[in-house]
């Protein structure tokens, strides 16, 4: 991992490769020209999926979206994140595709980024000569932005090792194979005190939590809390949508996914 880090702070214009399914189609359209591509693939420190405790779980960044689907560890501990990777694009993609590329690329309508924040997740990066570690909330500071700066790279995330149970669930316009216009992730504590946490995609510049439909969905008001949560989006238009359909959609999006949780 140092030697990937030296290389990416020592060459100008030089960008971290994973799987390439976003990198290599910017090339392509003229988007970014980078002078070095810098592949991670055999860096150790980003492959392994280890548990912790009962129910935590640190997934290294270079970790696939079929290996998300697939592993029997991720399955058992972060079903949602299992789940909200089995709705993108297609197989061949997804092969290849990983975790630390779609989190790295900061796309507001990134699926895995709604199931981790509502777990607790937090994102190991090496930034500078020092390993950082950050709440998942707290990475995305804008559309293709993150709080990392050239020559960082995104090492692993971790979710903690508390029992949630979450489930993710977007509109899209296509029935597969589509990138969400709305993406909805809700999650309960499954001991202990009530605990929701309900983060929406693609209707904010970065995914967001909605701190006031939490406390209403703890309290039982499910038709409130949809309310409350259509009302903090900040939908854009664009090809996928408009933003009148997105808001529109949002409520009954966050009741689908309440039922399915509680």
């Amino acid at each position: 991992m140092l030697e990937a880090v030296s290389v990416l702070q020592s060459t100008p214009g030089a960008i971290p490769y994973a799987g390439g399914t976003d990198i290599l189609v910017r090339m392509k359209q003229g988007i970014i020209a980078p002078q070095m591509l810098v592949d991670l693939k055999k860096v150790p420190e980003m492959q392994d999926v280890t548990p912790i405790g009962d129910y935590g779980i640190k997934i290294g960044a270079m970790t696939t979206l079929s290996e998300l689907v697939e592993n029997e560890l991720i399955r058992q501990r972060s079903p949602a994140l299992s789940q909200a990777a089995a709705t993108m694009a297609c197989e061949q993609v997804r092969n290849r595709g990983t975790l630390g590329g779609n989190l790295a690329n900061a796309s507001p309508s990134a699926d895995t980024a709604p199931a981790l924040i509502v777990l607790d997740t937090e994102i190991e990066y090496f930034s500078g000569e020092a390993m950082k570690k950050i709440p998942i909330a707290d990475f995305f500071t804008g559309p293709g932005e993150t709080v990392m700066k050239p020559g960082d790279l995104l090492v692993s995330i971790t979710i903690p090792d508390i029992a949630r149970k979450a489930h993710y669930i977007k509109q899209t316009l296509r029935e597969a194979m589509d990138i969400a216009a709305v993406g909805v992730c809700l999650s309960m504590k499954i001991h202990g005190e009530l605990s929701s946490r309900l983060v929406l995609g693609a209707v904010a510049p970065t995914p967001i939590r909605v701190p006031a439909a939490e406390a209403l969905i703890d309290k039982g008001k499910i038709d409130e809390a949809a309310e409350e949560a259509a009302r903090a989006a900040a939908p854009i238009d664009d090809v996928r949508s408009s933003a009148e359909y997105r808001r529109a959609v949002i409520a009954p999006l966050v009741k689908k996914a309440y039922q399915i949780v509680f």
